[in-house]
Order: C-alpha cells, then sequence, then structure tokens
C-alpha cells in the first residue's frame, strides 16, 4: 500500500516558479474491525481517511487520471468511476479488486475536495456485499466547519 500512497504525492511549484514542497497525504482516520493496523499497515476489513491540500477549487476525473489515482499497484479497477454529492461535495468513488497471500479483497475510494483539501476515504473489505455495506455509510456523511 505505500505504492498507493505514493501515487497521491505531489510536487507544487511557488510563486516565483522555484520547486515547492512535496505534499504527501496525511492520514486523519483508520480504524479496523479487529482494532489491528494503523493507517500504513491494514487489518481487512477496514476503513483509511487521508487528507491533502488541494490549491484547485475542484476535483475531476481528469485530474484523478492526472494524478495517477485511478490506479493502484496490485488491485485492479473495477467498473467506471462513479460521480455523486454526498455531504454537499461532489464525490468520485473507485472500486478495485485484488489479493495477496491468501486472501482476496476489495477496496471502494471516495475522494471529493473540502476546505482547501483533497480528502480520500478507503475502505477495504473481504467481500463485494461487506463493501457496499460499509460504502453506503459514506453516503449519510454531512460536514459543518469547526
Amino acid at each position: 500500500m505505500a505504492a498507493a500512497l505514493k501515487a497521491q504525492v505531489q510536487t507544487q511549484k511557488s510563486a516565483s516558479g522555484m520547486p515547492g514542497q512535496i505534499i504527501v497525504s496525511r492520514t486523519i482516520f483508520y480504524a479496523s474491525a479487529n482494532g489491528q493496523g494503523d493507517g500504513m499497515r491494514y487489518s481487512i476489513p477496514c476503513v483509511r481517511i487521508t487528507a491533502m491540500p488541494w490549491p484547485y477549487p475542484s476535483l475531476t476525473v481528469d485530474a484523478l487520471h492526472a494524478m495517477g489515482a485511478t490506479g493502484i499497484p496490485g488491485l485492479n479497477p473495477v467498473g467506471a468511476i462513479q460521480y455523486s454529492t454526498i455531504g454537499g461535495h461532489d464525490t468520485y468513488r473507485s472500486d478495485y479488486e485484488g489479493g495477496q497471500a491468501n486472501m482476496h479483497f476489495r477496496m471502494a475510494r471516495f475522494q471529493f475536495v473540502t476546505d482547501g483539501h483533497l480528502v480520500t476515504i478507503e475502505m477495504f473489505a473481504t467481500s463485494q456485499e461487506q463493501l457496499d455495506q460499509m460504502a453506503a455509510t459514506v453516503q449519510s456523511l454531512s460536514f459543518s466547519k469547526p
């Protein structure tokens, strides 16, 4: 999964045109059914939420492709990217499937922009039914500023 994190790294240039800083997603939430893992090492089923500064007003499918965020090494995309509005935010969902050792799993990734940050919600499950149940909770999200 470190490769997935590297795919989200982007270089930003400062106003002077000089190379800026490298911006990496930060894990802001991680939970697993068994209480194991930490956001870098997963215990499936689990949910991870990351955020990184996003200098653009919105997110588009073209931006997802440009970032390389639609392809995750070791996982195969399932279906097309789906658009919806969740909590008043334009949200894109990408589904994947893959496996490691003797475990086959599925993943749903939701991405949206809020308060100057690209937020990514990743859900890992052992079956499509489990993933659908987890993903249904995302539809009920709402957002408020502190």
